[in-house]
């Protein structure tokens, strides 16, 4: 990977993701970062709910 670059990073996988893991080394941090991708069903709904619950909205 290089600096001052868009680096892309194709995974092909059947496997679902869950996290990203970034290693940033000390020589002026990460500037953007973009992931492309599909949410579940499941997925989808679970900042939903952590959000109604932060609100105290949650039932």
């Amino acid at each position: 990977m290089r600096g001052h670059a868009a680096n892309g990073l194709v995974v092909e996988s059947g496997h679902r993701w869950t996290h990203l893991r970034i290693n940033e080394h000390p020589d002026g941090g990460l500037a953007r970062l973009r992931l492309h991708g599909r949410l579940t069903d499941a997925g989808a709904a679970a900042p939903t709910a952590r959000t109604a619950r932060a609100a105290g909205t949650a039932g």
